[in-house]
């Protein structure tokens, strides 16, 4: 909503400013935690609002863990007295920066930000091929842009069409091995946790088509290794992505796609395998 945008605009410049830490840190970073905890409950994100919820603790000054002194928690208390162990209080650094280190950091840091400019169409520049390479070396090649300028309109589900030596069809990763190419009630349920779930994502891009043999490679491996029967065993797989696109605001949404986007042979491939 429109206060995700307020408050990503405002939190950054309120947790950076030097004054009145105590009045501003701590609401900033509770409506941080409390953003990615909302992202938790309404969105399937693995470890992702965890790491950011932990990450925000950091940014609580020392006044926020003097609240909780009599609290008998002892762990909490314990976490509270190394965060105000560490906590800058205005005095000279240990160590200082020579400042051609200092120069190089803000060059990087220019860098990146006219990197990520150069994005947008409306920035009248062409990098160059020297700009590119002293990006990629330097691994500085980012995108802000997540979720921008809009989400993914592709969306939709994975069916493994695997053939048994039997003759039998079965989906390998679908519940009760069912082969069917109707929609699953839950779609996200349909991955074992976040990182299959990112990794078959990826898989579907056309980008990353040649990781999509080892995904054969251990379907065919998992199913053929629990059964001793040869005629059980799976002898072709095809890997089809169900694709929904998604429409725009008042148009009807177009008829789902089977889209092929593999197909894997478990043992010898014959002389007639149609490529």
């Amino acid at each position: 909503t429109f206060a995700t945008l307020l408050l990503e605009l405002a939190g950054p410049i309120l947790v950076l400013t030097p004054f009145l830490c105590r009045y501003f840190r701590t609401p900033v970073a509770l409506s941080f935690i409390g953003f990615h905890f909302g992202l938790f409950v309404t969105l399937h994100l693995g470890p992702f609002p965890w790491t950011c919820m932990a990450a925000w603790t950091m940014v609580f000054p020392a006044s926020f863990w003097d609240y909780f002194k009599n609290i008998s928690f002892a762990p909490f208390v314990k976490i509270g007295e190394v965060f105000k162990k560490n906590q800058w209080r205005g005095e000279i650094p240990r160590w200082q920066f020579p400042p051609l280190f200092e120069g190089s950091a803000a060059v990087f840091i220019f860098l990146m930000f006219f990197w990520n400019l150069s994005h947008h169409e409306w920035f009248a520049y062409q990098r160059t091929e020297t700009f590119r390479v002293i990006m990629n070396v330097t691994e500085l090649y980012q995108k802000w842009n997540m979720f921008a300028p809009y989400p993914r309109k592709d969306d939709g589900w994975y069916v493994i069409e695997a053939q048994l030596f039997n003759g039998k069809t079965v989906n390998p990763m679908a519940k009760n091995f069912t082969y069917t190419l109707d929609k699953p009630h839950d779609v996200a349920g349909t991955y074992k946790n976040s990182m299959w779930r990112k990794y078959l994502t990826n898989s579907w891009l056309k980008q990353n088509h040649k990781y999509r043999v080892y995904f054969g490679r251990y379907l065919c491996r998992q199913w053929n290794r629990k059964v001793q029967e040869q005629n059980d065993k799976i002898n072709t797989i095809k890997i089809y992505y169900m694709l929904e696109m998604t429409p725009a605001p008042g148009q009807a949404a177009e008829p789902t796609k089977k889209e092929l986007l593999w197909r894997h042979y478990c043992f010898d491939k014959p002389q007639d395998w149609d490529e």
